[in-house]
């Protein structure tokens, strides 16, 4: 047999070895990872409309919290009396706070005050004596709560003066209707179409997290239970296998090239074959890590050309895609959408990392927990734009005064955390009486006055979070009736 037989015969064995190899194992192999990162992405969007449902439930915390602690609110909880009614849960606060029902006990947990009120139609609705009697065991409780075939988010607080020296009694409680509009709210933000699902009262036995429906799509399920049954509301939405439909194509995308690359230079050169298989596998193991270790930062950075750039330049194309639409969905999850600062959550994990960091290092740590004065004057004068612009503005010019080492971040309505790792309280002092300082000369060519209110705490490594944070806020609340007695006319903000 001539020698260039047997080569030709030993080429074509080769080839079609590799080749066989190339179309029937590689393709499995590849779309793993893709699944892997599909199973990720479910998870994730579960986890994140899980948060986001977290945020809208517990979005009337934040004005409970103030009302129990308040001296006005404890007075009418030990002697109730109309006035408070009238003066401070007229119907716009319901419309202001979006809340449908306000109910408040007394000391000794006797109904003092029970309102049920749309204030879309402007129309009182009954509560029987049954929901309010059961709604009393829940103090210093947050959920959701099944009454009348409707679903209400529900928060409750015992009530103790402004400085928190008695003890918490009575009971002050927050509902408001969850309805088609916020879910439909949080479609918008999480970019799914999430659905009440028809199983929506399930029992908490049951475990529900996403099941496959068909090649096409994956159904995530979101669970939370309510608060006074044994069963719980039930979302669920539908994800597309996008990223395994994008693995599939592109895998089968490589195989070609990979075979046509193989086969041309195997027949040419088996040196020219060796190094551009090398190369190809260098692409393979960066979208093999990158798939992985999920590094959507890591590029594909090897010298090709031709063909080969295509792929890579497509591959380096959807990761800079990839990464930017993280990139959004992080800070989407991180910041306020008002004042573009750090959201609560993020602020206070960012506190608790800088608290161990200055346990275990001895190293100074201060916050200042800072509360806008006259908010709500400002909203009922002026609007809430103007409101909204008065957030920003003090916001802007706190930051302006700040390090860059600093963390600022709005803790929820009129009240912001200022964070100075690495600083005393004396030298924290300095800022705030410089921000102060810059309100004031602000307020030279403002409509209306800037102020507000803070109170400086340092860490003295012993205190958990939740403690450090409230001795801040006493603090505020301190330098609070030092500022209202400089004012002629102060609001509660």
């Amino acid at each position: 047999m001539k020698l260039t037989t047997k080569l030709f015969l030993l080429f074509t064995g080769f080839i079609t070895f590799w080749v066989a190899i190339i179309y029937f194992i590689m393709p499995s192999y590849l779309l793993k990872e893709f699944y892997k990162l599909e199973d990720a992405r479910i998870n994730w969007e579960i986890h994140r409309t899980q948060e986001l449902l977290e945020d809208l439930i517990h979005q009337s915390e934040a004005v409970l919290l103030d009302w129990s602690k308040w001296d006005d609110a404890y007075e009418f909880v030990m002697n109730p009396n109309i006035s408070f009614i009238e003066t401070n849960i007229p119907n716009s606060f319901y419309e202001d706070q979006g809340l449908n029902i306000v109910l408040i006990y007394d000391q000794y947990l006797n109904l003092t005050f029970s309102r049920g009120y749309n204030y879309g139609s402007g129309y009182d609705f009954f509560l029987s004596d049954e929901v309010t009697k059961n709604i009393k065991n829940y103090p210093n409780t947050s959920g959701l709560f099944y009454y009348g075939n409707k679903i209400y988010a529900f928060s409750s607080k015992t009530i103790t003066d402004t400085k928190g020296t008695v003890e918490p009694t009575g009971l002050f409680v927050f509902m408001f209707e969850l309805t088609i509009e916020h879910i439909d709210e949080l479609s918008v933000q999480t970019g799914n179409t999430i659905v009440i699902n028809d199983k929506n009262h399930i029992n908490q036995s049951e475990e529900l997290s996403y099941t496959n429906e068909s090649d096409d799509y994956t159904r995530g399920y979101i669970f939370y239970p309510y608060i006074n049954l044994e069963e719980g509301l039930l979302l669920s939405f539908d994800m597309p296998h996008s990223i395994s439909e994008l693995g599939i194509n592109n895998t089968y995308k490589v195989i070609f090239i990979f075979i046509f690359f193989f086969v041309v230079f195997s027949i040419i050169t088996y040196f020219w074959l060796r190094r551009t298989v090398k190369k190809l596998e260098i692409i393979i193991s960066d979208v093999d890590y990158i798939t992985r270790h999920k590094d959507l930062n890591r590029r594909i950075t090897v010298k090709v050309f031709s063909e080969m750039k295509i792929l890579k330049d497509g591959i380096n194309h959807m990761l800079d895609e990839m990464s930017q639409t993280h990139e959004k969905l992080t800070n989407f999850a991180s910041k306020d959408p008002l004042t573009g600062l750090l959201n609560r959550r993020t602020g206070f994990l960012k506190l608790s990392h800088h608290m161990q960091e200055s346990a275990q290092n001895d190293f100074p740590l201060t916050i200042a927990f800072i509360d806008i004065n006259n908010l709500k004057k400002i909203n009922d004068v002026y609007g809430h734009n103007i409101g909204d612009e008065y957030i920003t503005n003090t916001a802007q010019i706190i930051e302006h005064n700040t390090r860059k080492s600093d963390i600022f971040c709005r803790v929820g309505g009129d009240e912001f955390l200022l964070i100075f790792p690495l600083c005393s309280e004396k030298h924290a002092m300095e800022t705030m009486n410089r921000i102060e300082n810059e309100l004031k000369e602000y307020n030279k060519t403002n409509d209306y006055p800037m102020s507000i209110s803070y109170g400086i705490v340092e860490y003295d490594y012993t205190m958990d979070l939740v403690h450090y944070i409230e001795k801040a806020d006493l603090k505020m609340y301190e330098h609070k009736k030092l500022v209202k007695s400089k004012l002629n006319k102060e609001p509660s903000s």
